[in-house]
């Protein structure tokens, strides 16, 4: 038993060697380099704390069995596997490729504001919860290569572009609004039934193979045909006005008075 002060050599050359387990319970203060070339423990006890205030450098494997918090600066030259769960209070910056998940059935979920600076890939299913805006600038081009199924309103503001085929709706009681000027450089198809509530314009031939209701006045400035065979029949049920002259080229019946 040494109750006073002990000197363990004095010269930087000098070796202190101790062989056997070595209890020490009391405050340990080391000068210099300490090297241990066995298995060093760091408290015995769960409530026992351990502070490395100057740098560190492990160039072995580092594992650690509780919890752990890290006051500054974490370096790691080598991959890094935590196979618990992981808490990151402050900033953190990951400047190589990062894979989040590593199965199909892994989910990530991000809680907070997440902001993309560079291009963002996506092979698999992705789940959007909150607002979400692409693009901040004119000039950004948001592009989407894949079927895109949106199940929420959608609003744009500004200028659209679909270079490839659009379904608007897949139910026959789904209902289109477009309320603005509308404008078709190509054919416009119409399946179903179409209600226009203003005015239409047609630059080129209007072509409809089905029946065709005007519930409201009706002008055309140009030639008018009605009907393109011999067999057709053009009925007209309510009073007639002709302001210019009347040519028929083929027979016509006229069931009631002619003035």
């Amino acid at each position: 038993y040494v109750q006073g002060a002990v000197t363990l050599g004095d010269e930087a050359t000098d070796a202190t060697v101790i062989a056997g387990p070595a209890t020490l319970d009391v405050t340990v203060s080391v000068a210099g380099a300490a090297t241990f070339t066995d298995s060093v423990t760091l408290g015995d006890e769960t409530t026992d704390t351990v502070t490395i205030s100057g740098p560190t450098t492990s160039t072995d494997a580092l594992t650690v069995g509780g919890s752990a918090s890290f006051l500054a600066a974490v370096t790691a030259a080598t991959t890094l596997t935590v196979t618990g769960a992981t808490t990151l209070n402050g900033a953190t910056s990951m400047t190589g490729t990062v894979d989040l998940g590593d199965e199909a059935t892994d989910t990530v979920t991000i809680a907070g504001t997440t902001t993309v600076t560079d291009a963002l890939t996506v092979v698999g299913a992705a789940y959007v919860q909150g607002a979400v805006t692409l693009g901040d600038e004119a000039t950004d081009a948001t592009v989407i290569a894949g079927p895109a199924t949106l199940d929420v309103t959608v609003s744009v503001a500004g200028a659209a572009t679909f270079t490839d085929s659009v379904t608007l709706g897949d139910e026959t009681t789904d209902t289109v609004t477009i309320s603005g000027p509308t404008t078709s450089t190509d054919a416009l198809t119409v399946g179903g039934s179409a209600s226009f509530l203003a005015a239409v314009t047609a630059a080129t031939t209007l072509t409809v193979t089905g029946a065709t209701t005007l519930n409201g006045a009706t002008s055309m400035t140009g030639t008018v045909d009605l009907g393109d065979e011999a067999t057709d029949t053009v009925t007209i049920a309510g009073t007639t006005t002709v302001t210019d002259a009347l040519t028929v080229v083929g027979a016509a019946y006229v069931q009631g008075a002619v003035t």
